[in-house]
């Protein structure tokens, strides 16, 4: 997974105070520059969170909801990869723990 930004310049996309990937997760890249929108509904910023980042050519990781997905999909449009990694912060969190990550907790399934 880590061969997605190892050696690049990322401009990380997430929700404040989320679960998400942070800059420090992302071991091995050149430079991460982090952006920061409210974490739940996050589509209602969706055309401020495409203005922030529609002339982006760094790779973009999102973990930011339906926002994220869409977002990605335009930019991938402009030639510019976009990577949606959504909830894979939980999983390379639980197995740097080495707890199972395939395994989800109660407080994991009630988090929006």
């Amino acid at each position: 997974l880590a061969k997605i930004w190892r050696g690049r310049e990322v401009a990380l996309v997430r929700g404040d105070g989320g679960k998400g990937l942070r800059a420090d997760e992302l071991e091995g890249a050149a430079s991460v520059e982090t952006m920061t929108f409210r974490r739940q509904h996050a589509w209602a910023d969706h055309w401020a969170i495409w203005e922030g980042l529609k002339h982006e050519r760094r790779l973009v990781i999102m973990c930011l909801g339906a926002s994220a997905t869409a977002t990605c999909f335009r930019l991938a449009q402009r030639g510019v990869q976009a990577v949606d990694l959504g909830h894979v912060a939980l999983f390379l969190r639980r197995r740097a723990a080495g707890e199972d990550a395939t395994k989800l907790s109660p407080e994991d399934k009630a988090a929006p």
